[in-house]
């Protein structure tokens, strides 16, 4: 795979690791991004081997918190996002106009860690079934990116479905990603539930143990899954085609590239993210290459499952729910 990888790269006029010069007459488009984290691995790839720059397209990937990424898009001063599911398929239940035009990772990441002291503590081990491990979480205090984020909503997903009062049964506070761990080396909190490398890292230095992993396939009910989408409105990808078909283009060959070489997608990552310690890094992207598809296409049932989630998790109400989303998913960029 990597070899041939190589050839089709070579085929294209590009050598394996060149950086691709900027067309004379490149098409300048924003892609706003609410955050900067290894779940935009495809994106980052992109960018920095070049493979929208080779399809004639200047990417500019400012970050904007949270849902402002999608709001962005709406107000026109974005022409795409990719973000969680979460904030858009809201959006489009409140009657927004926009459309899914590809997903860059199809596995739920998220993971609840606790401190080992209280992990022992708890009457069940970290491999009793999950409805066990959930309800004996009655009394602890986690840290979450956000009320009513996608972490939080993750507990409450996990408690409406096992009988736990997310709202009685567990404290929760909003701690900022990059002091989770050490919240729980302080013991200020029990656990946090967040995604990579944030997890790995509290096993590594805080003596956190993994209660529950969507990575490992803890909670096999959340598959399919749509976990990163890009996004677009309607007439972006009406009137301006090309620019939808080379900034999708671009992100397949990402996708390609992450599979098809491991060690050049590290290095990528080293230059993105040169603050993180090394060994953590690479077991980071250990964890989240599987969860990269191989084709950027959005499957209607993996929108549907997230939908699922963001009411039961609370971040939808029902009156939001969409009965079909074929009509806002434009896999026309896919390439076959």
């Amino acid at each position: 795979m990597q070899k041939w990888f190589a050839a089709a790269l070579l085929a294209a006029g590009i050598s394996y690791g060149a950086t691709v010069p900027v067309a004379a007459s490149a098409q300048e488009v924003t892609l706003a991004l609410p955050t900067t984290s290894l779940v935009f691995l495809p994106n980052y790839v992109a960018a920095d081997r070049g493979f929208w720059q080779k399809r004639g397209l200047e990417v500019k990937t400012p970050i904007i918190s949270g849902a402002g990424s999608s709001n962005a898009v709406l107000a026109g001063s974005a022409e795409f996002t990719t973000i969680g599911p979460g904030s858009t398929l809201r959006l489009i239940g409140r009657g927004q106009k926009l459309s899914i035009i590809g997903t860059t990772v199809d596995r739920f990441l998220l993971e609840f860690v606790l401190r080992k002291d209280v992990a022992e503590k708890l009457p069940v081990k970290p491999d009793a079934d999950l409805a066990a491990r959930v309800k004996a979480l009655k009394g602890v205090s986690f840290g979450v990116d956000s009320i009513n984020g996608y972490s939080h909503s993750f507990l409450r997903y996990l408690s409406g479905r096992y009988g736990l009062d997310p709202e009685r049964d567990v404290v929760v506070s909003p701690v900022q990603p990059g002091n989770l761990v050490p919240s729980l080396a302080a013991k200020r909190i029990d656990g946090f539930i967040y995604g990579q490398p944030w997890s790995l890292q509290a096993v590594n230095d805080a003596d956190g143990v993994i209660w529950i992993s969507g990575v490992k396939g803890d909670v096999p009910e959340l598959a399919p899954f749509s976990y990163m989408i890009t996004i677009a409105k309607p007439e972006t990808c009406q009137q301006r085609r090309a620019i939808c078909e080379k900034l999708m283009a671009g992100l397949q060959d990402a996708l390609d590239y992450i599979h098809a070489d491991p060690d050049g997608t590290y290095e990528v990552l080293r230059r993105k993210l040169p603050q993180m310690n090394p060994q953590l890094l690479r077991q980071a992207l250990d964890v989240v290459r599987p969860a990269i598809p191989r084709s950027t296409e959005t499957k209607v049932a993996a929108i549907a499952k997230a939908q699922e989630f963001g009411v039961i998790g609370g971040m939808m109400t029902d009156d939001e729910q969409v009965k079909d989303w074929t009509p806002y998913i434009d896999n026309s960029f896919v390439r076959r």
